[in-house]
């Protein structure tokens, strides 16, 4: 469908949790004019290149062959997923339509992406994939102190015991395959603060020297990756949030269930 196509080139539709009930202390109001958008078809149903069709709106345990792990649904990948994707589009755009930017032509013409949350037995990944409660039973969940109210939050030990780590793999239609690691403490208060205010501060000092402003762009609705580009690979890398790549394509004997089962404490 053409219409439904263009839409999906639109930067301000880059989806959300409009059926999940939304975040914890979230009633998931929704404007009037804006309802319709719940009669959109499925991402999965649109056969799009770029899209992973495997994993699309996948809310289910499901153990993965190629990590022989347990996975479960993990509840950022519908935004974040989202948003590599109009990365993608932006650089491809720029790449094969505008002025070429080295180093990049977009993600691969058969480019797809999702996120999963990679966990060390199936009843984890089946706890993760319930449904979050409808916001009645959270509200008394959080009268009764079961969970956390408004403002309320880890403690300042807690959160130095936290920590992420993301793996990232790619596999080429050729064979190629690269996995990336992305880790760093506590996400969900120190390193998303270090994140933003590294942002801030590359609009700042380094404004120059961001893709975006090369591009000529002033601003508009682009994606972290489009807009600072290796600028901001560097900002957080100097802050203590930790990038590695592993090249397996050099070993010819170790595949990525290899890799990741070496890494991944079960």
């Amino acid at each position: 469908d053409p219409e439904i196509f263009k839409q999906m080139h639109n930067p301000f539709l880059l989806g959300g949790l409009l059926n999940s009930g939304g975040l914890l202390n979230s009633k998931n109001e929704i404007r009037d004019e804006d309802k319709d958008v719940r009669n959109a078809i499925p991402l999965n149903q649109l056969n799009l290149p770029w899209i992973d069709q495997d994993h699309e709106n996948d809310d289910d345990a499901k153990k993965e062959e190629k990590v022989t792990a347990w996975t479960g649904p993990f509840m950022m990948a519908e935004i974040n997923t989202r948003v590599v994707r109009r990365s993608h589009e932006l650089y491809f755009y720029h790449s094969n339509i505008q002025k070429p930017l080295e180093g990049h032509g977009g993600y691969g013409k058969d480019f797809g992406y999702s996120e999963r949350f990679l966990v060390s037995n199936q009843k984890i990944a089946e706890k993760l994939a319930q449904p979050i409660p409808p916001i009645e039973k959270r509200e008394s969940m959080r009268n009764e102190g079961r969970l956390p109210k408004p403002g309320e939050g880890p403690s300042k030990e807690e959160r130095s015991k936290s920590m992420f780590k993301f793996y990232f793999v790619g596999e080429s239609l050729s064979g190629h395959k690269v996995i990336t690691t992305c880790s760093g403490g506590d996400p969900g208060y120190g390193e998303t603060s270090k994140m933003v205010s590294e942002c801030a501060l590359a609009l700042t000092i380094n404004r120059n020297e961001m893709n975006a402003s090369i591009l000529g762009y002033k601003g508009g609705v682009l994606t972290p990756a489009f807009a600072f580009g290796n600028v901001l690979i560097k900002r957080i890398s100097d802050v203590g949030i930790k990038f590695e790549d592993e090249d397996l394509s050099n070993n010819s004997n170790q595949t990525i269930q290899d890799y990741l089962n070496s890494k991944v404490i079960r």
